[in-house]
């Protein structure tokens, strides 16, 4: 995750779904972060409307199942 995340930042790629669930996932369950994972986290502490939507049940659910079924 990190790797893809350093990717987004100093190569300006593209954060693709599957590892933006991922890091949602992360941040959802805890799980210790690094630097750029940590730097995303702290970006939604400042918008708490987004991170609240972002980790709720009711969306993050529904971005699971978009996941899982291998639209992407």
């Amino acid at each position: 995750m990190e790797k893809s995340l350093h990717s987004v930042v100093t190569k300006k790629f593209i954060l693709s779904l599957g590892r933006l669930f991922g890091l949602l996932r992360m941040i959802r369950n805890g799980e210790k972060l690094h630097d750029f994972g940590r730097t995303f986290s702290e970006y939604l502490d400042k918008y708490p409307d987004i991170r609240t939507m972002l980790l709720s049940d009711r969306f993050f659910l529904l971005f699971e199942k978009i996941i899982e079924s291998d639209v992407f």
